[in-house]
């Protein structure tokens, strides 16, 4: 085989086939980790809220049995 009829690199399948691979594994990857991402910090805040919600009702409880001086 000469070299004068071997395709370019550029444009040899293997070639195509592993940039498209690559190109897949990069979105699929951007994807996942991006759902992941925003599924987990929507969890942790919704976490805080409860926490701040509590704590909330707590000293209001507080200052509706000891008044403002409860608080302290």
């Amino acid at each position: 085989m000469s070299s004068s009829r071997l395709k370019p690199t550029l444009f040899r399948i293997s070639t195509k086939l592993t940039l498209a691979y690559s190109l897949v594994l990069i979105l699929s990857s951007t994807v996942i980790f991006s759902f992941l991402y925003f599924q987990i910090s929507h969890g942790l805040q919704e976490q805080e809220r409860g926490v701040l919600s509590s704590k909330l009702e707590e000293y209001r409880n507080r200052i509706e049995v000891r008044g403002l001086g409860g608080i302290q």
